[in-house]
């Protein structure tokens, strides 16, 4: 998509890192609390969930960069343009494939240093950013279509984006 900057992206993406960092470096209770009327999951588990997706994304993209072979011709579907223009995921309407489901009891060091891989991957993708998009390799998410590495990088920062939402709406929830 013409209108996606990679370096934006990337940089957005890697401030709700930042912000990932920050409540897992407090340990406070409310990351464990679950508040059903939000969520199902609790705080630490939409961290753990977002972490294991991005460090999918971030294997893939550094995949493409080792030459991973890709279909340059395929597209985002309908519902890819519309999260990718729209920027953001519809609530409770999709549900995350098996392979990153959290587990019910999340170990919370453990968490927060696989948070901090994604960080030090997505620090290291900066420089690399031109020649990926270069690369005019696109590969397929589970739902949306086919995504280039400027739109991989949108998704990753909507998605992102999408659970620091719910688990905000999760802490306002139990300051009531």
């Amino acid at each position: 998509m013409f209108w996606i900057a990679p370096r934006r992206e990337h940089r957005r993406w890697a401030r709700h890192t930042e912000q990932a960092q920050q409540w897992l470096g407090r340990n406070a209770a409310w990351l464990r609390e679950a508040v059903p009327l939000v969520s199902g999951w609790t705080p630490v588990q939409h961290l753990h969930h977002v972490a294991s997706v991005n460090q999918h994304i971030l294997d893939r993209l550094a995949a493409v960069e080792d030459g991973m072979p890709g279909d340059p011709t395929g597209r985002p579907n309908v519902a890819g343009y519309l999260v990718l223009t729209l920027g953001r995921l519809p609530r409770g309407r999709g549900q995350s494939p098996d392979a990153f489901r959290p587990p019910d009891a999340v170990d919370r060091p453990a968490l927060a240093d696989r948070v901090e891989a994604n960080r030090e991957q997505l620090d290291a993708l900066a420089g690399r950013l031109d020649a990926l998009k270069q690369a005019n390799h696109r590969f397929p998410h589970p739902l949306l279509g086919d995504f280039d590495v400027g739109e991989w990088l949108r998704f990753a920062r909507i998605h992102t984006a999408h659970h620091h939402r719910i688990i905000r709406d999760i802490m306002a929830e139990q300051r009531r």
